[in-house]
């Protein structure tokens, strides 16, 4: 019996997991495969109080280290269920099952992908703009996407990069007044209705893109930006936990609807997706679980 079982090793469980084990509490973190979850595979990470450049595993190992000093009880086994009777919570892995009094759900969420990109990831081909394009300044990029969070991409990166084409699936004429911020940049052009079949080079330097006529485009870029969605890893709490598409709904203390239950990271329903804004949310998750266990 724990105190506290965390789901997911990334940045928001393993700052839940210092916070909570500082006040006290016994903690057993289940990770599926890699302690610092997607973080950990960054390169370089520009953006993260007090470090002007640190590479992902670098961080997130250092994060792992502080929690391990305070006693944290690390399990590598994917969770596949969760209940609750009595007030206890009972968390099932393939191995076996864990119970606890306080569950802090940190699984993050994994990005959706065109394809064709996977072998060029860290050769640039990159999900966040707002992490990855200040290394993009004055050069020219391709970014594919639809939605509002493409959108609010392509915006940022037209204010770094010199060039900016916009891979957009969507009618010309009817997202005017949706794109209008966009077509107001001279550095920006929008190409409308293609969908990217092929990357060349060692590292990203031309996207190939055809449309549905059959029509071919090729274009030069010194990198690619994919916002195509992402989906939260939260399928063993679906039927169980609020959420919307997936993504766990949490109010401003990170309590889901099922009381015991918290959430943090990049599984939550939320705009900003960023190493520090998950720290952020898994310190307010381990006081509010620790809070809980207080009162209850």
């Amino acid at each position: 019996m724990y105190d506290i079982i965390i789901v997911g090793g990334g940045p928001a469980g393993l700052t839940a997991a210092i916070y909570a084990l500082r006040g006290g509490a016994s903690v057993l973190l289940l990770e599926k495969t890699l302690i610092g979850g997607q973080a950990a595979r960054l390169n370089e990470i520009t953006n993260f109080p007090s470090y002007s450049s640190i590479n992902g595993y670098e961080l997130t190992d250092r994060m792992f280290n502080q929690a391990s000093a305070l006693g944290l009880t690390v399990m590598y086994e994917e969770v596949n269920g969760l209940t609750r009777d009595e007030g206890l919570f009972t968390v099932t892995t393939p191995k076996g099952s864990y119970s606890a009094k306080s569950v802090i759900i940190a699984t993050g969420a994994t990005h959706t992908t065109l394809g064709i990109e996977q072998d060029y990831i860290g050769k640039g081909a990159h999900y966040c703009a707002t992490c990855d394009g200040f290394f993009y300044t004055g050069k020219t990029v391709a970014l594919v996407g639809s939605g509002r969070v493409a959108l609010t991409e392509a915006l940022y990166l037209s204010n770094i990069v010199g060039k900016l084409y916009f891979v957009f699936k969507g009618d010309e004429n009817k997202s005017k007044v949706f794109l209008s911020p966009l077509l107001a940049k001279n550095n920006v052009e929008i190409i409308y209705n293609y969908l990217p079949t092929k990357i060349e080079g060692q590292t990203v330097e031309r996207l190939n893109l055809e449309n549905a006529s059959g029509e071919h485009l090729s274009i030069d870029i010194d990198g690619l930006f994919v916002s195509v969605g992402t989906t939260a890893l939260t399928g063993f709490v679906a039927n169980t936990i609020d959420n919307k598409n997936g993504s766990i709904i949490a109010n401003g203390s990170m309590k889901t609807n099922l009381d015991g239950v918290f959430a943090c990271g990049d599984c939550l329903n939320k705009e900003l997706k960023q190493i520090v804004t998950a720290c952020s949310e898994g310190a307010t998750a381990g006081e509010s679980a620790l809070e809980y266990l207080q009162n209850h």
